[in-house]
């Protein structure tokens, strides 16, 4: 496995996974930040109570562009399927479904779907990339709003989270995972 590459501080991802360190303790459930996620849910145009991932990775990606970060307006979206059909229609080239495509990327997140859930999915940030002893991506470490920890999908936690590439499709009950090079958007470039 390769060594730890440094995030950027002022990328949308180097904001989550601040913000993340910055729970005590690390790590975020509704009894010590319910105001944190109901005013992420909100200024995506959701309900408390709401699935946050997605809002999460929003708000990051605005606190990116509001510290001067350069790059195109990331999509700000409360939900993930809403989230992956605009990337979809309006940078499909930034789009993948092979995760050794991440290589070459600057910054990522990835968007797990569910096809008989389509209004559903999850989200997180691809902070880094472990290599096998072939050069090809074995794990992503990322972070994630609304999950658990350590192999949780859905949660009331946001957490820094090693994800096997083996499991991060059907094995983990989602139907299909999409990658998507972030770096471009303000705040996107991550490492």
């Amino acid at each position: 496995m390769v060594p730890f590459t440094p995030i950027d501080p002022n990328s949308a991802a180097g904001i989550a996974v601040a913000k993340v360190q910055s729970f005590n303790p690390p790590g975020v459930t509704p009894a010590n930040s319910q105001d944190f996620i109901n005013q992420i849910l909100a200024d995506a145009g959701a309900n408390p109570g709401d699935p946050w991932c997605a809002s999460f990775e929003s708000w990051a990606f605005r606190q990116a562009a509001k510290n001067g970060a350069a790059g195109d307006t990331f999509h700000y979206d409360a939900g993930t399927q809403d989230l992956l059909r605009w990337l979809n229609a309006n940078c499909p080239a930034k789009v993948t479904a092979n995760p050794q495509d991440v290589l070459g990327m600057g910054g990522a997140i990835f968007i797990a779907t569910d096809a008989g859930d389509p209004d559903h999915g999850h989200t997180g940030f691809i902070i880094n990339r472990l290599l096998d002893a072939d050069g090809n991506i074995a794990a992503f470490i990322t972070c994630e709003g609304n999950t658990t920890d350590p192999d949780g999908i859905l949660g009331d936690g946001a957490f820094i989270k090693l994800r096997h590439v083996a499991n991060m499709g059907p094995a983990s009950g989602w139907s299909a995972v999409h990658y998507v090079n972030v770096e471009g958007f303000t705040g996107g470039k991550s490492w």
